[in-house]
């Protein structure tokens, strides 16, 4: 029964919600939903896709700021190159946008950059919205034989291995030789980054802090030499090593390298199959090891960027709202199923039982060192780090000289030219590189020098090439004598690599050829010399529908190099690993 008095009281209630309902409406229409206030987000490579879901979530979600709406846009980079745009004021000279947030893998990019710049550019340096600890990976066979003699895997064990006398059948598999291990290039990668603040820590008997003293001592500099000799291959993206080592797992190979230092995440995705067309695991996954003697963990934080757009304060606020979003448990749990931990570092069961980790970080995290002692790392990085030569071997038979495709006039050997000035411009210049052609009639054989002499030269050289005459195509000759001539000593920390592109096959040269090259490489295969054995790699690039590619996999394969398949252009065929200048990329992305 309704009593006299609660009549007014539900009277008074509905206008009340009349009221509100009534102001909802007003500010409502005073919303201007046609024009969004834009947040540029630039994100880590790893993280691209989750976060490209959580942002189309979020502006999802209606957010509005002082009466306008809002909506996110999300850019991948690398965080070194992101970094670089920074450092250099690059991003008017780039296809990205200048970025409100930045999303990279490590507050340490954001150190080195004002430390670069000398003046703050970033807010947030405390805020994760997930967390990863750097691990080194090792696939299980290796990794049961490493954990049975020394225990867990850490920096000093990795140094242990690194040894010039070390070798497998010092710990009774002598089937597979002698140590290495790949690494991202610090200057690129976070997980190199970190890995190579690691190492300094280790060297100087893991202090809390670095400091410019700890850097500048020769015996650390020793040390991370040592460490860094195991090295075969470097990367600008761990994703590059971790395609090999699948294809390879799949074919039943041992691995071409037996230990990376990378983010727990990528063990996770390696271990799961993602790089796999079918999400089917890896034979032999990777056991992840976080060092005990000198953890770190890539923070992933949330930088708010300073650089006076004139929205910049509605930017800041439409920020705080997206990062509030970003740490609720929902998303929190989106960057978990990815293989990331919460942003306490707190990893799933599921994380955990498949990398082999614990769910919570027992260790705390190193200091991040300060801009300037980043410097000085990646100076005493750059004066130790594995150095190499590379030939160059272009194929330009009559082929070369097709046009592309029906509507474009460029030839193949135009678009090679192209891509190959790309690699050359980005090369390092202490790399020695040379360019040689295919061709018995007019051959080239550029001399090995350091790229940042001969660049120029070389690139000159190569954009003046024209489709050869000639009847034949010594493939295999031309390879051979190449291999030759990177055999024998080796400096200290150095690698030896042909990369050789072909859009066809061997003509017109010896019937022994092919066999002749196979002879000398199983001849280096079999000594025991650690400068000799298999100690060139041939990287071959299949560029076209012609090239032999049964041929130039056994190549890679022996030699523990890679066979790519370029396309003609970016959606020339199925299987591709890509159109010639990101292959070109990421044959060159190795040295």
């Amino acid at each position: 029964m309704t009593t006299g008095r609660t009549v007014p009281l539900l009277v008074g209630c509905l206008v009340g919600i009349i009221g509100v309902i009534g102001s909802m409406l007003v500010f409502a229409e005073r919303i201007d939903w046609q024009n969004c206030i834009t947040l540029n987000v630039n994100v880590s490579t790893e993280k691209r896709d989750v976060v490209k879901e959580l942002a189309k979530d979020f502006t999802d979600t209606r957010p509005v700021v002082d009466y306008r709406c809002g909506r996110v846009k999300v850019e991948a980079l690398n965080s070194g190159e992101a970094a670089e745009y920074f450092r250099t004021n690059g991003w008017r000279n780039t296809e990205f946008s200048y970025p409100d947030v930045w999303l990279p893998s490590t507050s340490m990019w954001a150190a080195h950059v004002e430390h670069i710049v000398g003046e703050d550019l970033f807010d947030g340096e405390d805020d994760s919205i997930t967390q990863s600890p750097l691990v080194i990976a090792m696939p299980r066979n290796q990794a049961e034989v490493v954990t049975k003699k020394y225990g867990n895997l850490d920096w000093s064990v990795l140094e242990k291995l690194s040894a010039p006398d070390f070798r497998w059948a010092d710990l009774g598999h002598p089937e597979w030789g002698k140590f290495t291990m790949g690494k991202d290039k610090p200057t690129l990668s976070s997980s190199g980054l970190a890995a190579t603040v690691a190492a300094h820590h280790a060297a100087t008997g893991s202090p809390a802090e670095l400091t410019l003293e700890d850097v500048d001592d020769d015996a650390v500099r020793t040390w991370l030499g040592g460490l860094e000799r195991s090295v075969t291959h470097y990367s600008d993206d761990s994703v590059v090593f971790l395609d090999n080592l699948y294809r390879e797992d799949e074919n039943n190979e041992a691995p071409y390298i037996e230990a990376m230092v990378m983010q727990e995440q990528l063990a996770y995705r390696y271990n799961t199959g993602a790089f796999s067309d079918g999400r089917k695991a890896p034979k032999n996954p990777f056991v992840a090891f976080q060092p005990s003697d000198n953890p770190v963990v890539l923070d992933h934080p949330f930088f708010v960027v300073s650089h006076g757009d004139e929205d910049e304060q509605n930017k800041r606020q439409l920020a705080a709202q997206f990062r509030e979003f970003l740490l609720d448990d929902e998303q929190q749990e989106r960057f978990q199923e990815e293989g990331f931990r919460d942003s306490q570092g707190v990893a799933t069961e599921k994380l955990a039982t498949t990398v082999g980790s614990e769910r919570e970080l027992s260790t705390p995290s190193l200091r991040t060192p300060t801009g300037e002692v980043i410097d000085r790392i990646l100076a005493n990085w750059n004066e130790v780090r594995v150095r190499g030569k590379v030939h160059l071997l272009l194929d330009v038979s009559g082929s070369m000289g097709y046009p592309i495709s029906k509507d474009d006039p460029r030839t193949k050997l135009d678009v090679v030219k192209s891509a190959v000035q790309g690699v050359l411009e980005k090369l390092d210049d202490e790399i020695k590189v040379s360019v040689w052609t295919i061709d018995p009639e007019s051959p080239i054989r550029e001399p090995l020098e350091p790229a940042g002499e001969v660049r120029d030269a070389l690139i000159e050289k190569v954009n003046s090439l024209e489709p050869s005459g000639a009847e034949s195509t010594p493939l295999f000759s031309v390879t051979r004598s190449a291999y030759e001539g990177l055999r024998g000593d080796s400096g200290k920390n150095e690698f030896r690599a042909i990369v050789l592109l072909t859009d066809g096959e061997s003509q017109g040269e010896s019937t022994s050829a092919e066999a002749e090259l196979f002879d000398t490489i199983a001849s280096d295969a079999a000594r025991e010399d650690e400068d000799n054995g298999r100690s060139v790699h041939i990287f071959t690039v299949a560029y076209g529908e012609h090239a032999k590619k049964e041929v130039l996999e056994e190549l890679a394969t022996t030699t523990n190099g890679r066979m790519y398949k370029a396309g003609q252009t970016i959606n020339d065929g199925d299987g591709n690993d890509g159109d010639i200048d990101k292959v070109l990329r990421s044959v060159f992305s190795h040295f």
